[in-house]
């Protein structure tokens, strides 16, 4: 069972410390409280869905219909998390932090790299664009964290030498 927690990535971790501390110092709801959320429910959603695509991969069979419903289904998630966060925040009328702003921009471009890569493989055959893909799909991942600790680190600093930390939250 430990053998599995290995492979797991660490910004899934960070961002999951990073709520934790956020939960402490905040008290209440913002569009950021759901981006939060939203991005660690994608991040479990994404280790599953890569656990599975692997798991069938050993199915050679199916190598063409894994490769496209890998990049499907990854750059699908990311834009439609976009999508609901963009018209949730909207529809409620909520404006977007600099964080939350940062998050979805991240995503947006996790996405579309996702279905360009797709595209690039499939018709033009460009194999070298694999490891422009993985190196910045990992530079994104941990932007996101780096965002999403950012913003608690700046919260919780707020909140321990201000009492008007709430503009920022």
């Amino acid at each position: 069972m430990f053998e599995a927690l290995v492979h797991i990535p660490t910004w899934p971790l960070i961002n999951l410390a990073a709520l934790c501390i956020y939960i402490l110092t905040v008290k209440r709801l913002t569009v950021f409280s759901f981006v939060f959320v939203g991005t660690l429910i994608l991040d479990a959603l994404h280790l599953g869905a890569e656990y599975y695509f692997i798991s069938l991969n050993v199915l050679h069979q199916f190598d063409t219909v894994l490769f496209v419903s890998w990049y499907v289904f990854f750059g699908l998630t990311d834009l439609l998390f976009v999508a609901l966060i963009v018209w949730w925040s909207s529809n409620l009328k909520m404006a977007l932090d600099w964080s939350s702003k940062g998050v979805i921009t991240l995503y947006l471009f996790m996405g579309l790299l996702q279905l360009v890569t797709l595209f690039a493989r499939l018709f033009f055959y460009w194999e070298s664009f694999d490891t422009i893909h993985n190196l910045l799909i990992v530079i994104s991942n941990y932007t996101v964290s780096v965002l999403l600790l950012g913003h608690v680190a700046v919260v919780a600093c707020l909140k321990m030498f201000s009492n008007n930390y709430r503009n920022y939250s």
